[in-house]
């Protein structure tokens, strides 16, 4: 018999609502500022809208984000261990944000309370759709009999391995104030006018990978990238991911199934958006590919 457990993750694992209905998942919204006013992002987009959402952006709207707190997380997680389910939590990488420490905290509370439920968080060393790639792979486990802490081990030792991020963002700026990559990097990076391209590390940090003059270049780096380093023998699906750059993230899909392996092996290719807890860092532009390979 199945074991029986629930999967959680947070609004920065990017994808869209009918894949979080499909893999029957629950998620922790996270929260962002724009225009004075505090929003939860969301899975569904109940308080503001992607379209909403980038429109505001586009007109340099101040947006910023707050990280979720212990507390918050005890709210989210209470109901469950109140019904004695079981659950793994699968956070935003602790290389970019305390969220993954905040869900520690909440869980050494709640496992006082609730001596009989398993309950554990892991750290998915990934962001955005490189992180929804984790998540939909421990949803995959679970679905073929995996137990939670098969599920839970396998995170741990493949997604800060395994799981490859090829990211190209117009601008620097955004993440540099945000603290997310190093100002000097930011600066090299902008006055350049370069397409820089960047990498989430095995520590899950993001780091300046290479830097391509225009976007033909961009596109044969991402080629490249996955040629050489997917694994499609054991998981051949690919996570496509932009910040309202739709037209760019078609072609890239195309690009992709123009290979002759992606050809071989005709891999489940999924789109999505990035929200605004992401986006208020990559700034609009960003175009973004998580797949499964041989290293970082």
């Amino acid at each position: 018999m199945k074991e029986m457990f629930e999967i959680l993750t947070d609004s920065t694992f990017d994808l869209m609502p009918k894949q979080v209905d499909e893999l029957n998942i629950s998620v922790v919204p996270m929260s962002f500022q724009m225009e004075g006013v505090n929003y939860l992002h969301y899975h569904d987009f109940r308080q503001m809208s992607l379209d909403e959402f980038y429109t505001k952006l586009k007109k340099n709207n101040s947006v910023s984000t707050s990280q979720t707190t212990p507390h918050q997380f005890y709210e989210q997680f209470l109901p469950f261990a109140k019904e004695g389910k079981n659950f793994l939590y699968i956070s935003f990488s602790s290389g970019l944000s305390g969220t993954y420490d905040s869900s520690i905290l909440a869980l050494d509370q709640l496992r006082t309370e609730f001596p009989n439920v398993t309950m554990h968080a892991v750290d998915s060393l990934s962001a955005s759709g490189g992180e929804g790639l984790v998540v939909y792979l421990a949803c995959k486990m679970r679905k073929n009999g995996a137990t939670l802490e098969e599920t839970k081990r396998w995170v741990e030792q493949k997604a800060s391995k395994h799981i490859v991020h090829w990211v190209s963002i117009d601008n620097l700026t955004q993440l540099s104030r945000g603290g997310r990559i190093n100002p000097v990097l930011a600066s090299v990076g902008n006055l350049l006018h370069v397409k820089p391209l960047l990498c989430v590390t095995e520590k899950g940090t993001l780091d300046l990978k290479e830097k391509c003059r225009g976007n033909k270049a961009k596109y044969k780096n991402a080629v490249d990238t996955l040629t050489q380093k997917w694994l499609p023998n054991e998981h051949s699906e690919i996570i496509i991911f932009h910040a309202n750059a739709k037209e760019d993230a078609l072609k890239l899909k195309t690009l992709l199934e123009e290979q002759e392996i992606v050809k071989q092996y005709q891999p489940h290719i999924m789109l999505s958006q990035i929200g605004p807890v992401i986006a208020s860092h990559t700034g609009q532009g960003a175009v973004c590919m998580a797949f499964y390979g041989t290293e970082r």
